[in-house]
This record gives C-alpha cells, sequence and structure tokens, in this order.
C-alpha cells in the first residue's frame, strides 16, 4: 500500500538512483512522468533541481537556463550547490 505522497516520493527516489548509476535518460523519464503527474506537487522544486542537474550534466543546451531558473526560485534549497556547480560553473 503506497500513499499518493509516497508514490510521489518513489518516483523522484527513481530519478536519483537512475542518475546515480548513470543513465540520466531513465532518471529523466522518471521525472518526465512525475511531472505529468503531478505537475503542482509537494516534490516539484526537487524534480525541477534533478531536471536541471542532470541536463548540466549532459551538457544539454537547456541546462544552464533551467538551472538559471532553479537557483532564482530556490536558492537555499538542497540542490542549489549542486545545480549550480553544474549549471553555472561548468568549463567552456
Amino acid at each position: 500500500w503506497v500513499t499518493s505522497a509516497g508514490a510521489r516520493g518513489l518516483t523522484v527516489r527513481r530519478a536519483e538512483r537512475d542518475r546515480a548509476a548513470g543513465d540520466s535518460r531513465a532518471a529523466l523519464a522518471a521525472l518526465a512522468e512525475h511531472r505529468r503527474r503531478y505537475p503542482t506537487g509537494q516534490l516539484t522544486p526537487e524534480v525541477e533541481g534533478t531536471r536541471a542537474l542532470l541536463l548540466c550534466e549532459d551538457g544539454d543546451a537547456r541546462g544552464p537556463a533551467l538551472g538559471r531558473r532553479y537557483l532564482a526560485r530556490h536558492a537555499d534549497a538542497v540542490l542549489a550547490v549542486a545545480v549550480r556547480r553544474a549549471c553555472l560553473h561548468r568549463a567552456p
């Protein structure tokens, strides 16, 4: 038995596990699923930050803009340091 909140958390944790395993495609798919199912959910900041982080780590051109937008909204979030490092302090 999984509550709605538990299901939301499982989706984000799955994305984090996929990222840690180096499977950014699967992680991005999990985050996209979460965004479809819970567009304004409690974990939206974590989803946005993880998505920006993944895109920046992969060198996707969309990543830095998403990272800046995330940091403008959530500068003090736990993911902010990682997003800042991956999206704003990349070597040219």
